[in-house]
């Protein structure tokens, strides 16, 4: 007896088989490539945490070794005596590399609040000056100065004389007072000047001072303060460290009011440390003062 075997449906069976197997391997091929993709998020995942960790160590580690300096040392070669390769130093807020390597940056950046204007004293002529040319009129500016004089005086007298301080802003603050402690209350005054503002916050301090040190007042107010020649004049002498009291006397020519100048630094500055680590940036500022002699030598008001 012979057996038939139907071509048809073995050749359909083939066919089915076939691509059973293929879905298979498709499936096996996935998981594969999801595995290996998996695989290569976490190992990329990792680095970025590693490298994270280095970056925080290295900007604690920074901050570390330049307090120390700052607070020990007053002389610039001794200052970069651990970083021999950085640009140089300076404590008028330029942006500075310490260390630039293969896979690691360090930007610092260091400001001596005796070269920013201090918001106690709203009322000093360099600040005039300086919002006359951030763009704002003159009865905006009488009036800025007059109501953050008043947010800050111990008084209830307005400064439109025979008038009484609203007991809140507009925006539905109470009148403070006391004299400013957070940067944050400068924004209730302009809220609807943004691009000031932020000029403002760049050149001002919350800590009260004798005078301007224009030695160690950032570019941008300078610019602000002085015409551009004479502003570019400090700013070239001061590169090329040869910036004295009595350069700036010659380049100024008595020509402002020295009641409201300094030539003394203060005791309180703000650094900002920013590590780059291959890909991964961070970045803290801390805002601190130091006393050598006291007891406790450094105090750190803020880290942010």
């Amino acid at each position: 007896m012979s057996i038939k075997i139907n071509s048809t449906s073995y050749t359909r069976q083939s066919g089915i088989a076939l691509v059973q197997v293929l879905l298979i391997s498709m499936i096996i091929s996935l998981l594969a490539l999801s595995f290996t993709y998996t695989a290569r998020e976490q190992i990329a995942t990792a680095t970025a945490l590693e490298n994270r960790i280095q970056a925080s160590n290295l900007i604690k580690s920074t901050q570390s070794k330049m307090l120390y300096l700052l607070l020990t040392q007053q002389n610039d070669e001794h200052l970069e005596q651990l970083y021999p390769n950085s640009e140089p130093w300076n404590v008028y807020g330029q942006p500075f590399v310490l260390i630039n390597d293969e896979s690691i940056v360090i930007k610092v950046r260091i400001q001596d609040n005796a070269g920013l204007l201090p918001l106690q004293f709203i009322k000093w002529p360099f600040w005039r000056v300086a919002l006359e040319n951030l763009g704002l009129q003159d009865q905006q500016i009488k009036e800025f100065q007059g109501r953050f004089g008043d947010w800050q005086d111990k008084d209830t007298d307005a400064w439109i004389v025979g008038e009484q301080e609203p007991t809140m802003l507009e925006n539905g603050f109470e009148y403070r007072n006391f004299p400013i402690q957070l940067s944050q209350e400068i924004d209730l005054f302009f809220e609807s000047h943004q691009v000031a503002l932020e000029s403002i916050k760049s050149m001002s301090t919350l800590y009260p001072l004798a005078g301007l040190n224009i030695q160690n007042a950032p570019n941008h107010l300078l610019k602000l303060l002085f015409p551009l020649d004479v502003a570019e004049q400090i700013i070239a002498e001061r590169q090329n460290r040869v910036l004295t009291k009595e350069e700036i006397n010659g380049i100024l020519n008595n020509q402002y009011d020295e009641t409201y100048l300094s030539f003394f630094p203060a005791n309180h500055l703000t650094l900002s440390i920013q590590a780059s680590v291959n890909d991964v940036v961070l970045q803290e500022t801390i805002e601190f003062k130091f006393e050598p002699f006291a007891n406790e030598p450094l105090m750190i008001f803020a880290r942010y």
